[in-house]
């Protein structure tokens, strides 16, 4: 179909379109034969073809944004569901065949000891932090060292928490090295020089440094120069305690203490250590400062009612032994 207006031939569509407006406006299909008629056509032809186009481009451009943006929700909609199944828990496999019978069987359980000594080899947990000392070099030391962590209850005695537990420290400053094999190796002047070289490492230095060599040579000879060895290849809590009592510088009591110590700061638990373990305060209850404080304040008080009760029973026994003594009689002499 074809239309002829101003001399000039149309394409269907915008023909229909200028038949439309043309019927509206009342305007003759037919074209003029007048110059200003041709000119006037001419101008309307051209007129309602750009807008026609226009129109026609303004629409394109409408269906173009919106396939663009069904594209876009639909690949959030895809993104969304990977991301769902990113966040959901993966589904364990079943199994291609029967479980058999050996393996319906329940896993033995694994102690903590026995993790512990899978883990740690020369080193205490990680996560272990005893503020003991004040000086957090110093408690780093003996919550990472093993070793450092039995100079310093060696070291415990007759001094405050602080100092002893500060010696291992120093003694690493002045030997360069606390490792039991290379202490072991050296010389027992140079240990007990590093400990009276002022400020003195203890009260009584030379003591107490000869007990500290002791201590390293028997863990480099009876356990290999790894302490861990004492607690963890321990059968029962009292073997546990036999093996710390034995140990230079540590009794009977100290030996109970050092198994509260590796039960609640180390987590090895051997059978029957709740009864080993000590039941008065001491420092296996003790990690923070806080703690620290409140044990120093409960020994002291611990130790006063220890000297009055020892006090009581000296008068006690004083009193009686007074009252059984017969009197004394003076012999009178002949004359």
């Amino acid at each position: 179909m074809g239309l002829f207006l101003g001399g000039a031939t149309l394409d269907d569509t915008i023909a229909q379109f200028v038949l439309e407006v043309t019927g509206m406006l009342g305007v003759a299909a037919e074209p003029e034969r007048n110059a200003l008629g041709l000119a006037r056509g001419e101008r309307f032809r051209l007129g309602i073809e750009e807008g026609a186009e226009r129109a026609i481009n303004r629409g394109r451009e409408i269906d173009a944004c919106r396939r663009q943006g069904r594209d876009e929700i639909a690949c959030d909609d895809h993104a969304v569901g990977r991301r769902s199944r990113w966040l959901r828990p993966e589904k364990t496999p079943e199994p291609r065949h029967a479980p058999s019978v050996r393996s319906r069987e329940p896993l033995p359980q694994v102690r903590c000891a026995a993790r512990y000594r899978t883990r740690v080899a020369k080193t205490v947990a990680t996560t272990l932090r005893l503020e003991w000392t004040g000086d957090p070099a110093a408690d780093r030391l003996i919550s990472e060292n093993p070793t450092a962590l039995l100079i310093g209850f060696c070291l415990d005695q007759q001094v405050p928490i602080e100092w002893a537990f500060q010696g291992p420290i120093r003694m690493l400053e002045r030997l360069g090295t606390i490792d039991p094999v290379d202490v072991a190796r050296m010389d027992p002047s140079k240990v007990e020089l590093a400990f009276q070289t002022p400020p003195a490492l203890h009260r009584f230095p030379a003591s107490m440094a000869r007990r500290v060599y002791a201590l390293c040579k028997v863990i480099a000879t009876e356990y290999g120069g790894d302490p861990t060895r004492i607690w963890t290849e321990a059968t029962d809590a009292k073997e546990m305690q036999r093996r710390f009592a034995a140990l230079p510088g540590f009794g009977a009591a100290k030996a109970r203490i050092m198994v509260g110590v590796v039960a609640k700061h180390l987590g090895v638990r051997p059978d029957g250590w709740e009864s080993v373990a000590p039941d008065w305060p001491t420092l296996a209850d003790v990690r923070t400062v806080a703690e620290r404080e409140r044990y120093q304040t409960q020994k002291r008080a611990f130790k006063a009612a220890m000297r009055a009760e020892a006090a009581l029973k000296s008068d006690v026994k004083l009193t009686s032994t007074t009252r059984k003594r017969p009197a004394t009689t003076v012999a009178r002499g002949r004359r």
